[in-house]
Parts: C-alpha cells; sequence; structure tokens
C-alpha cells in the first residue's frame, strides 16, 4: 500500500493560506483516509493573558480548592489520616496537572470551564461542609 499526501496550500488548489489541509489517499478502495486539520487561530494579546492568568494563579488556586475538597470525599483509610495526607502529597500533581492542561488545551473556554468546574464544585464540598458541622 502506497500514500501519497497532497498538499492543500498548493497553487492548483483555491484555498486560503491559513487553512493547511492534508489528504492522505490510499491505494485500497475499501478504506481510503482522509483526514483535514485547521490552523490554530492566530495569536492574540488578550488570549494570551487570559491563558497565563489561568495557568498560573487560577491553576493553583484550584488546585488547593480540590485538595481541601478532597479530604472530604476521600476514605479515611485504617489510621484515620489518609484523607489528610493523599490530597497533601498529591497536590503538585494536582497543579501540574491543571497548569499542562490550561496550557496544551486548544480551546481556551473549555479549559476555563474544567478547570473553573473543578474548583467551584469542590468549593461547594467546603462550603457545604462548614455550614452544616455545629460549631
Amino acid at each position: 500500500m502506497s500514500r501519497r499526501v497532497v498538499n492543500a496550500n498548493s497553487s492548483r488548489y483555491d484555498l486560503p493560506r491559513s487553512v493547511a489541509v492534508a489528504i492522505f489517499i490510499s491505494d485500497e478502495p475499501e478504506s481510503p483516509i482522509m483526514t483535514q486539520t485547521a490552523a490554530p487561530p492566530p495569536p492574540n494579546r488578550a488570549r494570551a493573558w487570559s491563558r497565563g492568568v489561568l495557568m498560573g494563579p487560577v491553576s493553583f488556586i484550584a488546585a488547593a480548592l480540590v485538595m481541601v475538597g478532597s479530604a472530604l470525599w476521600l476514605p479515611k483509610g485504617p489510621a484515620g489520616i489518609d484523607n489528610l495526607v493523599w490530597p497533601i502529597v498529591l497536590f503538585p500533581l494536582l497543579w501540574t496537572a491543571m497548569f499542562l492542561y490550561s496550557c496544551l488545551d486548544v480551546r481556551l473556554g473549555r479549559a476555563w470551564l474544567v478547570v473553573l468546574g473543578l474548583a467551584l464544585s469542590h468549593g461547594a464540598l467546603i462550603a457545604n461542609s462548614m455550614m452544616s458541622t455545629p460549631a
């Protein structure tokens, strides 16, 4: 089976230069393989600042809320302290995961929704625990 790559940005195609399309054509008639990829949006100053804020302080605060909130839903374990130790030990991993997800996700709005969703859900869990516990 041989494959050839057709470049859509060559002069014989009538497509804009900002769209990069690669078509892989297989010699097998029963399974043609065609893929299209679009170029990412052009850089924007507000988008870069938004991503930077999401990667930095928002991811840190969200990871801290997940750390504190997970102490409420993790099982206590045989010694009764596993629900306190594991979130503290895993905090750097949580922060790194949120940072890398915020950095690498192509859709910035989705990254904001995921990180803020985690932060707000664990924040609500913490608030519910504090309101229901008698003083």
